[in-house]
């Protein structure tokens, strides 16, 4: 059936896939000659169909996967096949559309894309990513460590977007050789890197981790804090703007 056929019908297609890149890219394989207008991306088991809407449940296949992997790196920077998964793994909401529609317009318009600001789907994935590395460069300053026994440096970040895989890569690094946990409490997942390797673990809780923290290292900063601060250059409208309120109750210097 014809893409104007379908459009014709009303019909409306959910792509339902695993969650996983490879899945996605599976996704990216299968929908690619239907019209972009009329299809959704959705992780999980199922949706709440309209009417109109019919699911599709997409399997992973390693094969199709690496179709769209080699087309990637034939037509793409390795720069823009980096950010592209990056942004995915961020959780955006309606992130899989938005890099789908993003990856015509690189079939259409080739590698220098991102110069096609006219093009709304660009604009879009441009705005968004934007607004995932601004968050992402705050948080490599924002992140505070204490440590937890056994000498492992712990930090707690709860962010808009899920920031951890890059922040791993960021802080092993900066600090070859240290093991470091980095748990997001609005996700319940954390990053666990042992100094030369990192890998994600999900459903964490909170009382688990308190359980294990040793605080000396916070006294330690706060007393720093405490002995360099000179109150009367202290700016609170500055320091507001320079460090949002929605992050402090993470921060070691606000506690």
């Amino acid at each position: 059936m014809s893409a104007d056929a379908i459009e014709t019908n009303r019909e409306h297609y959910i792509y339902i896939y695993d969650g996983s890149f490879e899945g996605f890219l599976s996704v990216v394989f299968e929908a690619w000659k239907i019209s972009p207008s009329i299809i959704e991306i959705k992780a999980g088991e199922n949706s709440s169909p309209g009417f109109f809407d019919k699911d599709i449940y997409i399997i992973t296949d390693i094969t199709k996967t690496a179709r769209v992997l080699k087309w990637m790196r034939e037509t793409l920077p390795l720069e823009t096949t980096e950010r592209i998964y990056d942004y995915f793994a961020s959780e955006d909401e309606g992130c899989e559309k938005r890099i789908y529609l993003y990856l015509r317009a690189c079939h259409k318009l080739g590698r220098w894309v991102d110069s096609f600001l006219t093009e709304e789907c660009v604009a879009d994935f441009l705005r968004a990513e934007k607004h995932f590395n601004n968050e992402h460069h705050r948080m490599r300053g924002f992140t505070r460590f204490s440590v937890l026994k056994g000498g492992v440096m712990y930090a707690e970040i709860e962010t808009d977007f899920n920031q951890l895989q890059r922040l791993a890569r960021f802080f092993l690094d900066r600090m070859p050789g240290n093991r470091f946990m980095i748990y997001d409490s609005k996700r319940h997942k954390a990053v666990i890197c042992d100094g030369y390797r990192w890998g994600v673990m999900e459903n964490i809780t909170p009382q688990s981790i308190e359980e294990q923290k040793d605080d000396s290292f916070e006294k330690l900063w706060r007393t720093y804090l405490k002995a360099v601060t000179i109150e009367e250059r202290k700016n609170h409208k500055l320091q507001k703007q320079l460090m949002p309120l929605k992050y402090r109750k993470n921060i070691t210097e606000f506690q």
